[in-house]
């Protein structure tokens, strides 16, 4: 039953396609199925709760976000389901010196409107994307590259100081057509991008779904689906439903107390695992007059909180518990640093010394983007009530709390965290907690230094060290509450979908998926 009901949606939604859009992507998709045998697309549905925040790369800042461009576009270098760095639209690459990488790519890789992707697309996708004036949110974490054409295939790419990290962070540079964005401009391209990736641009319906369409003359393995759909569904409980009823086929951010129900569901698939990303209640100190500016308020509030009861209590043990800004799937991850136990008593009297020995009352901001979210933070609410701290919980979507995070206007405590396609603990610190960056709420100008230099380090026992340096620092002086390293968690109709697997980036591809 499932199975016809799963059927029947892809044959409506080609029909949908045809008759709505008048598209010949949708029209070629179909061809394509014909021709292997078939009168229905072969279509995959996944779906999530918030929807994409652009299809132009440069303004791309949401893990989800991410999972479209990623099946749209090509990058130099990409990182397998296990996190390793592979290659992509690049040949080869080797680090010349500290701060030159030479790279060779591919002489068969095409955008879909047919131009030869060369060095100078490489050179204006990162020129663009440095170019603060255009206001591209990811500026910031590319401003430091510079490209050098050495030849229609063979360029530099030169970093402002040694880099290590850099083939992971080219793991979001998506390469865009030059000519055609130049001709058309950034709006055009945003509406009607095109790319070199897996799959083609068909639609997207603001806030209910993106549609595309395999790519036949992709360089790389040809997708074995005709279509791919990213479907926006809000609210949990109607993922859950419309995996169920045959609606969708992959389901991302399911409630922990759904997994172990899905999991009996004949039919059904749960998957959960460690991801990249960290999750943390931050701290808000450049905005106004707040307790939590001074030092020992933090401190506080980090000996308020059981981390434990909320990995086992809330998350139901999809969570691992971290000490600071660094996860076991990082690099120089030092597990000799010791977080905050969980002392309410420690915390009372930190208060009083602090002058709240009656405590306070606090705002507090969450957003739908983390596993149980909410839950989370009415268990921690509860926790900071038992050492007198009164918590307002400010519900907000991801787009106006992540508006008011870079914009400093955010709540004195709000739940955040950082993960996806090349966090790090260079990136967490870089954006999360140093001046300047788009999330930080915070300014420690000795933290920048040692993050910078870190950053910076070439030699590998000198460079973990500093990251150990990093990862004690903000132990001690708490810009945040650490709470846990999140774990990925889907469920997918594997009676349907063979062969997918899930990621520690949280980035949602199809390699080699196939359908049933």
């Amino acid at each position: 039953m499932k199975k016809f009901l799963s059927m029947a949606l892809c044959l409506a939604l080609s029909m949908s396609l045809l008759a709505g859009c008048g598209s010949s992507a949708s029209s070629s998709a179909a061809a394509s199925s014909e021709a292997a045998g078939s009168d229905t697309p072969k279509t995959v549905t996944y779906a999530n709760a918030s929807d994409i925040a652009s299809l132009d790369p440069r303004r791309g800042t949401s893990t989800i976000t991410a999972s479209v461009l990623a099946d749209l576009y090509s990058t130099l270098v990409k990182t397998d389901a296990e996190g390793n760095i592979v290659l992509d639209a690049a040949a080869s690459y080797e680090r010349v010196d500290d701060v030159t990488w030479h790279f060779t790519l591919r002489d068969d890789v095409y955008f879909t409107n047919g131009d030869h992707m060369t060095s100078a697309d490489v050179q204006y996708t990162i020129d663009s994307l440095k170019n603060k004036d255009a206001g591209y949110a990811l500026s910031g974490d590319f401003s430091f590259m510079s490209v050098e054409v050495l030849g229609d295939y063979e360029f530099n790419i030169v970093t402002d100081q040694p880099f290590n990290s850099l083939p992971l962070r080219l793991n979001y540079v998506k390469i865009i057509p030059s000519k055609y964005v130049q001709e058309v401009g950034d709006e055009a391209f945003a509406k009607n991008p095109v790319g070199s990736g897996p799959f083609k641009f068909v639609s997207w319906t603001k806030d209910d779904k993106v549609v595309m369409e395999k790519n036949p003359d992709y360089y790389g393995e040809v997708p074995q689906i005709d279509q791919l759909v990213y479907k926006v569904i809000p609210e949990a409980a109607d993922r859950v439903a419309a995996l169920q009823a045959g609606e969708v086929d992959i389901i991302c951010s399911i409630p922990t107390t759904q997994a172990n129900y899905l999991s009996s569901t004949d039919g059904v698939t749960v998957v959960g695992q460690p991801s990249t990303r960290v999750v943390w209640l931050q701290f808000n100190t450049i905005n106004g007059d707040s307790p939590v500016n001074d030092l020992k308020v933090r401190q506080a509030l980090n000996y308020a909180i059981d981390r434990d009861s909320l990995i086992t209590g809330v998350l139901d043990g999809y969570a691992v518990k971290v000490a600071s800004i660094s996860t076991p799937e990082y690099n120089d991850y030092d597990a000799s640093v010791q977080g905050y136990t969980y002392d309410p008593e420690k915390a009372k009297s930190l208060l009083a010394e602090a002058g709240y020995a009656d405590g306070f009352t606090v705002d507090l901001s969450v957003s739908g983007g983390f596993l149980n979210a909410t839950d989370v933070v009415q268990a921690v609410a509860s926790q900071l009530a038992e050492v007198g701290v009164t918590v307002n919980i400010q519900q907000e979507d991801s787009a106006t709390q992540r508006d008011k995070i870079m914009s400093g206007t955010v709540a004195p405590i709000f739940l955040h965290g950082l993960g996806g396609p090349y966090c790090d603990i260079d990136l967490i610190a870089s954006i999360g907690f140093t001046k300047g960056g788009r999330y930080c709420t915070w300014d420690s100008d000795e933290f920048a230094d040692l993050a910078s230099r870190a950053a910076a380090a070439v030699d590998d026992t000198e460079r973990a060290r500093l990251h150990s340096e990093m990862q004690q620092f903000m132990v001690d002086q708490a810009p945040a509450v650490w709470l846990y390293q999140q774990d990925t968690l889907y469920a997918y109709n594997s009676a349907k979908v063979q062969n997918w697997t899930a990621r520690t980036d949280e980035v949602v591809l199809m390699d080699g998926v196939s359908v049933q």
